[in-house]
């Protein structure tokens, strides 16, 4: 029932199929993005969800921060929860995203690449 190796997408292989869609996407730490995050604050659309990225709970970390090298949740139970009905497990694969993506820009959902 587990998808063959390969098939699902890593974080890295997302980041990568974004940017080729356009998107100017840059990799920096999580403390960097946050700084980031802060400076035009209210415009941004993230802005009411900084207490959540921002307040510090452990030892001068934040939540995300804290749970950042946890280990990976796997499927394993869900797909298990599945056997037997009519919903099919669909993780999330390149052409989903391929599919996705000019889809939310055709909608509104989000802003082109260019910013239009």
């Amino acid at each position: 029932m587990t998808p063959p190796p390969g098939e699902d997408l890593t974080t890295s292989e997302l980041y990568d199929l974004i940017r080729a869609f356009g998107y100017p996407l840059e990799r920096v730490s999580y403390a960097e993005w946050r700084t980031r995050l802060l400076e035009p604050a209210p415009s941004n659309p993230l802005y009411p969800l900084l207490p959540l990225l921002t307040e510090q709970v452990h030892e001068n970390q934040t939540l995300i921060e804290l749970y950042q090298h946890c280990p990976d949740y796997d499927c394993s139970n869900t797909q298990q929860g599945l056997v037997g009905t009519s919903i099919a497990f669909s993780s999330i694969r390149c052409r989903i995203v391929e599919t996705y993506l000019p889809y939310f820009v055709q909608s509104g959902f989000l802003d082109g690449p260019c910013g239009g």
